[in-house]
């Protein structure tokens, strides 16, 4: 998409008129209050949480991101809450640019229960009842792309099982996903479990510029990958493999690279 088809997101901030005006509803909160008793996602903390965890703080940043081109919508990413509807009204029209803000609907807390993801086996098929796959937020994760993942092995393991074929299972060293789903099932989670790079032991090679290489040859092996991208992928591996082999013969003097690499 050309940079003129892009709508234009902006940054404003909370102050300490806002916070103060937010306080004025922390009673009714559902999630100060006790109705709500599952923990946050730790990295998304809703604007109240922030506010009573970073007391230190006199503002916090808001990204305002248009939500269409055909909509005057815009997400307040940066300002979820559970609080009042009138207090959140009231604060939203404090914050700077916000001054003549309307709701179409305010914010809200969900609380989600999940079944301990221990329980799973490493093809996310529950242990206790056979044919059954769980996916997603019900084993504890947040976000779409953890919960995508799952889906996608769980939806290929189960077709697999189906035909009486062998179960696809990836290793820490071959796929972030794997690393999620080897945490999820041995590990369990206490708190909405999400994927980070700082997870992974083997992160230097869980790379994009050799994910092709990684997982095409079991994307073929499974019919998603076509013919002619197995053969790009081993025609790759072939160059490669030449390469390392000049490169492995090949001598180079300091005084004949040092002025090219200086470039």
């Amino acid at each position: 998409m050309e940079a003129k088809e892009q709508r234009c997101c902006w940054i404003t901030y909370t102050s300490p008129e806002v916070h103060e005006i937010l306080k004025t509803g922390f009673d009714r909160s559902p999630m100060f209050a006790g109705r709500i008793d599952g923990v946050g996602p730790r990295y998304c903390p809703s604007i109240e949480d922030k506010i009573n965890r970073f007391a230190d703080r006199d503002r916090h940043q808001l990204f305002v991101e248009p939500e269409g081109w055909n909509t005057v919508e815009i997400y307040v990413n940066g300002f979820s809450t559970s609080l009042p509807e009138d207090v959140q009204y009231k604060a939203l029209r404090t914050v700077p640019g916000f001054e003549n803000v309307r709701f179409f609907r305010p914010g809200y807390a969900i609380e989600y229960d999940y079944f301990p993801p221990t329980q799973l086996s490493n093809t996310l098929e529950t242990k206790l009842i056979s044919n059954l796959f769980f996916a997603g937020q019900i084993n504890g994760t947040t976000g779409y792309e953890e919960a995508a993942c799952q889906g996608l092995m769980a939806g290929i393991n189960a077709h697999q099982k189906v035909i009486e074929s062998e179960a696809l299972v990836l290793k820490r060293s071959e796929a972030y996903i794997g690393v999620l789903i080897d945490d999820l099932i041995n590990k369990g989670t206490e708190e909405p479990y999400r994927m980070f790079t700082s997870r992974a032991e083997y992160r230097t090679l869980l790379r994009q510029d050799n994910a092709d290489a990684r997982l095409t040859p079991l994307s073929y092996k499974l019919g998603l990958a076509k013919e002619e991208r197995m053969i790009a992928i081993e025609k790759k591996n072939k160059n490669v493999a030449e390469i390392k082999t000049i490169l492995q013969k090949t001598m180079i003097e300091p005084e004949e690279i040092n002025s090219f690499l200086n470039l």
